[in-house]
């Protein structure tokens, strides 16, 4: 991750286009008894590990601090109060883990102190759903930039350089004191106002490929993106087949919900039995081991169109087959488990 020494820098050196050698953020903890804190940072991508390292920690998610609405809109699934969420639903929403960007002063706005570079605020994308407090001086941060913003957890200001066509750099110096100067503030709230530029367009288009970069390095953090990756468990907490048969992996896309299960070679279609409701399922192997063959029972965890799934057996890996089951979602709403446990 990124070094993180915590030496002050007072300066506010001109901006360029070009990388600096090391640079300063500024860590505001959305605890207002810890005032601002600078971190120093030697490239953006050590910067960009260290920040959703931090975030991703989700510190201060608490599950009575959950925004129903945006739950609601994340899952699908309606809640008359936060503490109703099943605990296996909100693991999973406090394990989300991404950095969303608000621009606070586009590159290359009229004279500044910071010069060329662009001020941006970095901050959980999922704070609402984590539960996560409000940030009070990030969401005043933002409001005297001129966006009006309610901010949650731990959030990050730093300063970036960028030029059309060219990948983004690190900025000079976002210290604290730089948050209070007045002159970039007034800048920033007369770019709010104005029309979007094509050069702040392809700056917002660049900071959002970074951001999507260090997505994709941190893929293994469960339910990252809007595509959940594969997910490997057993429903019964039992350990597989000696052969390795009996792994169940899931996989949630847009549409529709894969399963799939490793089984023992020589397994065939008549071997399997698949048992479908519209938000209830049992797989069973007869090839398995007994006390081994029932390898998926529960409740889904939302409805499916049940006469519209189905399933094959194929050869797999070595000498497995594999069965895929396809479950043909009646919403297209984020599975954030297969089985509930409610």
């Amino acid at each position: 991750g990124g070094r993180v020494k915590g030496r002050p820098r007072t300066s506010h050196d001109r901006g360029s286009i070009f990388a600096v050698a090391m640079a300063v953020w500024t860590l505001l903890p959305c605890d207002k008894s810890i005032p601002p804190q600078p971190r120093d940072v030697s490239s953006l991508s050590d910067a960009q590990a260290s920040v959703d390292a931090h975030i991703g920690a989700s510190k201060f998610a608490n599950k009575e601090r959950c925004d129903l609405a945006a739950v609601k809109a994340h899952t699908g699934e309606s809640y008359a109060q936060a503490l109703t969420i099943p605990d296996e639903v909100y693991a999973a929403l406090r394990a989300l883990n991404g950095t969303a960007a608000l621009v606070l002063l586009p590159p290359n706005s009229s004279p500044t102190v910071v010069g060329t570079d662009a001020i941006v605020l970095l901050y959980d994308a999922h704070g609402p759903l984590k539960g996560l407090p409000p940030n009070e001086r990030a969401s005043l941060l933002a409001q005297a930039a001129g966006q009006p913003q309610s901010v949650r957890g731990d959030c990050f200001v730093c300063r970036l350089a960028h030029r059309a066509g060219c990948p983004l750099g690190l900025g000079g110096e976002a210290a604290p004191q730089l948050l209070t100067e007045r002159g970039w503030l007034e800048v920033a709230q007369a770019a709010a106002k104005a029309a979007a530029t094509p050069e702040r367009t392809s700056f917002v288009a660049a900071l959002e490929a970074w951001l999507a970069d260090g997505r994709c390095a941190t893929r293994a953090a469960p339910f990252a993106s809007a595509a959940a990756p594969p997910c490997e468990q057993h429903v019964f907490e039992q350990a597989p087949a000696a052969d390795g048969g009996g792994v169940l992996s899931w996989e949630d896309g847009v549409e529709e919900v894969t399963v799939r299960v490793t089984l023992p070679g020589g397994t065939r279609a008549r071997d399997v039995r698949v048992e479908l409701k519209e938000q209830w399922v049992r797989l069973s192997v007869a090839t398995l081991p007994e006390g081994k063959r029932e390898v998926l029972c529960g409740k889904l965890f939302q409805l499916v169109n049940a006469a519209d799934c189905e399933w094959h057996v194929e050869d797999g890996p070595s000498s497995l087959r594999t069965l895929t089951l396809s479950l043909e979602k009646q919403q297209k709403m984020r599975w954030l488990l297969l089985i509930r446990n409610d």
